[in-house]
């Protein structure tokens, strides 16, 4: 915890915590990203900010999302566009925030939270540098209270090929493999989010069968979790909502890629799901470390109004209830069991 006083407010920061998006190139996971920081600038999560480079970047990515929109309208049907991988894990910078009474003033308390999206390339199967490819991975993921899996959908119903070709559960399961004892460490929080799946939620049966397609398709992976009790649970999102997957087509270069159909307006479902899962856990990892650390003297320390640690998990408490009413809030149906 550092200490400031900005606007002469003695202001407090903790340790960041970090969360850990995994997840193949084109799964949606910057759409995920996207859709989220839209929630928090509806003001539905009013304890949570992003910071300027954040607010940029997941601006032009949602002005891109609603260009896709206007492109599948005029043109009837749109195939995603193939990106070139990166090697640079992208940052994305949120902080919550709470203002405590103590004894003689106030003091205000910041919860700051990195999501970090590893590299498409990092998931290829053969690389000359998998060694050290696995090295950082294992940093990013030892370091996680929340990992975000995300799942193409598309890829997922369409085969065994198709699947293991887009969301290599197999890598997948390597990484998590070699990092369990992190895993247990930090009491992290694994949630398998199916992006990209507006065709394949439409109804309850429809659901029923993705649901138990992500059950087998990552049950290595689940059991591997459960063993080692690691939280883990299951929840679909719609960034979109306006379109659905029509089926795969190889483009000017010969690769297989999704194409979608418009359907209704610009409607995302569920995408505050995972950030409220992602939010409680990490409010409950900061309350746990602030817990740990404000030593034997807490009584007199309350006493003098000087515990500045009773004072911010005072503020976590706070940001628990708020997605506790958040999490109550959400449908049965967005959410699976694993």
């Amino acid at each position: 915890m550092t200490h400031s006083k900005p606007g002469g407010i003695d202001t407090y920061t903790l340790d960041p915590i970090h969360v850990t998006f995994i997840g193949c190139r084109g799964c949606g996971k910057t759409s995920l990203m996207t859709s989220m920081f839209k929630e928090i600038q509806k003001k539905r999560i009013s304890c949570v900010t992003a910071d300027p480079q954040t607010i940029g970047i997941l601006s032009d990515s949602h002005t891109d999302m609603l260009r896709m929109l206007e492109e599948v309208e005029q043109n009837g049907t749109i195939a995603t566009p193939t990106v070139t991988p990166t090697e640079k894990a992208t940052e994305f910078k949120f902080t919550g925030s709470s203002i405590q009474d103590a004894s003689f003033e106030k003091k205000r308390f910041h919860y700051p939270f990195v999501f970090t999206d590893l590299p498409g390339g990092w998931y290829a199967r053969e690389s000359a540098v998998k060694t050290e490819i696995e090295r950082k991975v294992a940093g990013y993921i030892g370091r996680a209270h929340v990992c975000l899996l995300t799942i193409d959908a598309p890829a997922l119903m369409s085969g065994d090929y198709t699947h293991q070709l887009y969301n290599r559960p197999d890598i997948i399961l390597n990484w998590f493999n070699k990092c369990l004892g992190s895993l247990k460490d930090n009491n992290v929080r694994v949630v398998f989010v199916l992006s990209r799946c507006e065709t394949f939620v439409q109804n309850e049966d429809s659901r029923r069968e993705i649901f138990e397609r992500v059950r087998q398709s990552y049950a290595p992976l689940i059991d591997v979790l459960r063993t080692a009790c690691i939280d883990i649970c299951g929840t679909w999102i719609e960034t979109l909502g306006g379109v659905q997957f029509l089926n795969y087509r190889r483009n000017a270069k010969g690769i297989k890629v999704p194409v979608f159909q418009k359907t209704g307006d610009y409607a995302p479902r569920n995408c505050e799901i995972p950030l409220l899962l992602t939010l409680q856990k990490t409010a409950e990892s900061m309350k746990r470390a602030l817990e740990e650390k404000r030593g034997p003297w807490r009584v007199l320390l309350d006493c003098l109004g000087f515990s500045h640690y009773d004072l911010a998990i005072k503020g976590v408490e706070e940001i628990l209830r708020e997605l506790k009413r958040g999490l109550s809030m959400a449908k049965d149906e967005a959410m699976f069991e694993l």
